[in-house]
């Protein structure tokens, strides 16, 4: 097995090569000297004897390769080869995620991908001759299968799919024998979901949400199934549901990121930048967990705020746990937060609870006090 290049955490894109001894279970580097190709990943590659080509890919930047590089796997010492010539780098479009297949008479054939403007590239390529835009397609929306099995069992196949359950059926037994096909269960699909609309590059998006003038690609299907507002704006009749970009004018662009990872079930990270924004984006969407996830960022992160803020943030979306800790909040503070211009303004019935109910309470500090005035010794007083 050969590995090229690929990108890692991070989005770190290499350009190392590996060779794989399947038989002995050994991984070994494949050093190569002087130039090669730049690190890539989404590039096309096959293998041709002890050579191995590869074509295009995309450095994870700004750059959409349309180089060809190969290099011979059996060498003592092995160098990559640019392959150039006269017609195929002015032709041929730089492009990722594409095919490439070698034909009967060596050639090579190369479809599809994405360009640089991450529109996809319906030509078809053959040697340095491009071909005739690709216009049509098979239609899809009705599916045969090459033999007639009965309506019964494809209806017991269908719902094995979508309930991850397995029907016990003889015949149904020979059709996924034929065709090697098992039902999943219910994470293995969200799983697949999961793991196809989390691609950076969108390829599978289907809808894009303009938030304070960042383009964020998104999934109909999983947000409508996460959520009933967007369930409701992405359903037919709908004006929105029309649009290839819906704005959303009053949301944080960092804030609609983190909703979107949490509804596709993705790990997302707050910061103190976001959690406020993210917190009330929750919060209108009535998502408990998240809400509790950035109340519980806040709070430990709690310096980092002012506690005036978020209480008045707190009364306005009538959320009590954080209520119950900035006035908690305030009420171990007393005494350095009592003389600010802020707590002064703080609405009558809350300041007046927080002096009542202060730590540790205006009857400890007149008692301390009148002791030390009783006893009038520096040496004895009592803080």
């Amino acid at each position: 097995m050969v590995v090229f290049g690929g990108r890692g955490p991070k989005s770190i894109v290499y350009n190392d090569l590996w060779l794989y001894n399947i038989k002995d279970n050994v991984w070994k580097e494949v050093v190569v000297n002087g130039k090669g190709p730049s690190g890539r990943y989404g590039f096309a590659a096959f293998l041709n004897h002890n050579q191995l080509i590869i074509f295009g890919g995309f450095d994870g930047k700004a750059e959409v390769f349309n180089d060809m590089w190969s290099i011979n796997l059996k060498s003592e010492t092995p160098q990559w080869r640019e392959i150039v010539s006269s017609q195929y780098k002015k032709e041929f479009v730089g492009r990722y995620h594409h095919t490439i297949n070698i034909l009967p008479d060596g050639g090579i054939i190369v479809f599809g991908g994405r360009n640089k403007d991450q529109t996809l590239c319906l030509f078809i390529e053959e040697g340095e001759a491009r071909g005739n835009i690709t216009t049509s397609f098979l239609d899809t929306s009705e599916l045969y299968l090459s033999k007639k099995w009965p309506e019964e069992v494809l209806l017991d196949w269908l719902k094995g799919i979508y309930e991850g359950k397995s029907v016990d059926n003889k015949i149904l037994g020979e059709f996924r024998s034929t065709y090697k096909e098992y039902p999943s269960s219910h994470y293995e699909i969200q799983k697949r979901i999961r793991e196809l609309s989390s691609d950076t590059d969108a390829i599978f998006s289907d809808v894009k949400f303009m938030v304070k003038g960042v383009k964020i690609d998104a999934h109909k299907i999983l947000l409508k199934s996460s959520s009933s507002f967007f369930n409701a704006i992405l359903g037919n009749g709908m004006l929105e549901s029309t649009l290839s970009e819906i704005p959303l004018p009053n949301i944080e662009s960092q804030a609609f990121s983190v909703l979107k990872k949490y509804f596709y079930g993705i790990d997302f990270d707050l910061t103190v930048d976001n959690v406020v924004p993210s917190f009330v984006l929750s919060h209108m969407h009535d998502i408990q967990e998240l809400q509790a996830a950035c109340v519980n960022f806040i709070v430990a992160n709690f310096e980092e705020y002012s506690v005036y803020e978020l209480l008045e943030l707190s009364l306005q979306l009538k959320y009590k746990p954080l209520e119950f800790y900035c006035k908690w909040y305030l009420r171990v503070n007393y005494e350095q937060l009592c003389s600010s211009k802020e707590y002064k303004a703080l609405p009558a019935d809350i300041k007046t609870y927080i002096d009542n109910y202060f730590w540790p309470g205006k009857k400890y500090l007149d008692e301390i006090s009148e002791y030390n005035q009783k006893y009038n010794d520096d040496k004895c007083s009592i803080q």
